[in-house]
């Protein structure tokens, strides 16, 4: 029971009136995108020559003449996550996006 004059017991029904409102369930969603590229360049060479008494194999046991090889490797991955948590207005949530490596 509260006794006050008129013009404080209106401030007091107003304060009521804003405390007693209904809370309101929030959903919060955490989207994300992982997307990598890699690339790998491999350039070989091998020369194998003779001379007279003197022969050059780089490296050594090479076949004669000259051989050069490239080779080149390029990758994509791409991933695609979302979480979400549903939480009264007002209080605490939280989400962990990834992992965790000691």
């Amino acid at each position: 029971m509260v006794r006050a004059i008129q013009e404080r017991m209106q401030a007091i029904e107003q304060v009521i009136a804003t405390l007693d409102a209904a809370r309101k369930n929030v959903r919060i969603t955490v989207s994300h995108d992982d997307v990598r590229q890699s690339q790998r360049d491999r350039l070989d060479a091998s020369v194998s020559a003779s001379s007279g008494n003197v022969e050059v194999q780089i490296p050594h046991g090479a076949a004669d003449g000259v051989k050069v090889g490239v080779d080149s490797r390029q990758s994509n991955s791409s991933r695609r996550g979302s979480e979400f948590v549903s939480v009264l207005d007002g209080e605490r949530a939280f989400i962990r996006v990834g992992q965790s490596v000691p």
